[in-house]
């Protein structure tokens, strides 16, 4: 292992827990669990592109409608949503 490695490791655990940009972009680490408990969500997205995923899955179609695709459902965590 080469002090770059090392220096690389470091950074990455001591700004693990922010993923994104300085600029307040990306998103917190920790939040990601909340969506694999089964409970509702403690944090709802802030940042996102309404027009991205809904977008795409309506230009397709086949994939909107196929089994293996979650519906965006508010304040559920995806553990919720597949018990569903």
């Amino acid at each position: 292992m080469t002090q770059q490695d090392v220096a690389y490791i470091t950074e990455f655990l001591q700004n693990f827990d922010r993923v994104g940009g300085k600029d307040g972009g990306g998103f917190v680490m920790e939040q990601l669990g909340q969506y694999l408990a089964d409970e509702p969500l403690s944090a709802e997205p802030t940042n996102e592109d309404p027009d991205s995923w809904e977008a795409f899955l309506e230009e397709n179609a086949c994939l909107e409608s196929h089994s293996a695709i979650l519906k965006r459902a508010a304040g559920t965590s995806l553990v919720q949503q597949f018990k569903v």
